[in-house]
């Protein structure tokens, strides 16, 4: 069994420093809410590239989340993910058919 984000440092591409920091943009994200529009949309963008290059693992996302900390957030990068990985279906299929 693999072991969870709390257990053992991500397996992934991510360090430590900026595991640590997006853990600290997600904790000022409220804040960050009435200088930044959009920030969950960008935020949630930006997690669903970097769950998308396997940087992170979805599941260790969600443990981040957990407790429906942001939860939002959560639905947010699932939505992006769909719409990047549909986006790059399209543009595959174009590149083939020409």
């Amino acid at each position: 069994m693999r072991p969870t984000l709390m257990q053992a440092p991500f397996q992934h591409a991510i360090d430590n420093a900026t595991q640590q920091g997006m853990q600290t943009t997600l904790k000022k994200l409220s804040d960050l809410e009435s200088e930044i529009p959009l920030i969950k949309s960008s935020m949630g963008n930006f997690l669903s590239k970097v769950v998308i290059f396997e940087l992170l693992a979805l599941s260790d996302l969600g443990e981040m989340l957990v407790g429906g900390y942001h939860f939002c957030l959560f639905l947010l990068t699932l939505q992006q993910r769909s719409r990047v990985k549909i986006g790059s279906l399209v543009r595959l299929k174009k590149v083939r058919s020409t």
